[in-house]
């Protein structure tokens, strides 16, 4: 199985005010839960950073991923220098969801 790392370089993050989220749009959540005939798909196919760092910098994006990944299998470390998140990638099968 392929792995996703996403790292941001970002000295001293507040970790206790800083969040990573491995979620999905509705619409691309419905669609494979659909596909896979499950009442509740566990897919993610987006990472959304919300990083505090000193004197009231803030970095915030939601990176949209190429394909999905499982957020059960998905977790993130803070160290000094940066932020990083890491991820099984979960190919669906011969389906491409834009």
């Amino acid at each position: 199985m392929d792995k996703v790392f996403v790292s941001v370089f970002a000295r001293h993050a507040d970790s206790e005010r800083s969040t990573v989220k491995f979620d999905s749009p509705e619409q691309v959540q419905s669609l494979i839960s659909v596909i896979r005939r499950t009442k509740k798909a566990s897919y993610a196919r987006q990472v959304t950073l919300d990083i505090h760092l000193p004197g009231s910098k803030r970095f915030s994006r939601v990176l949209n991923l190429f394909g999905p990944i499982d957020p059960a299998k998905s977790t993130f470390l803070y160290f000094n220098t940066k932020v990083s998140a890491f991820s099984d990638y979960r190919p669906l099968a011969k389906v491409y969801i834009p």
